[in-house]
């Protein structure tokens, strides 16, 4: 029980962490919230404050997993809508999409390990 209490973010270190993902730099965070440097680098060197901030990161826009698989589904759908339209096509169109849809799972499973 004392490792999950030590590995829990303090609220000082979720107000650095969400003020450095507004502004993504350091300088900017501490001035902005009245904390020498040197401790807000601290705090964004501490490990749960950085897996909070790659979380948050990862999750947001077009890094969003989810985002990203639905837009590359969206253009394999609308790549073969186009061969049976025109049935005019070249393996590789088609090929290529699926091996990047293919790398970025495989991609994603080795970030989970």
């Amino acid at each position: 029980m004392s490792k999950e209490v030590s590995t829990r973010i303090s609220p000082e270190g979720i107000e650095i962490a969400n003020t450095y993902l507004e502004v993504g730099d350091v300088n900017a965070v501490s001035s902005g919230l009245g904390i020498p440097k040197d401790q807000v680098v601290e705090y964004l060197n501490k490990r749960e404050v950085k897996k909070y901030i790659d979380s948050v990161y990862l999750d947001a826009g077009y890094r969003n997993k989810f985002k990203l698989a639905s837009v590359l589904d969206t253009l394999i759908d609308k790549k073969i809508q186009e061969v049976e339209e025109t049935e005019m096509y070249t393996n590789k169109d088609l090929a290529d999409l699926l091996q990047m849809a293919h790398k970025m799972r495989m991609d994603e499973i080795k970030a989970q390990a």
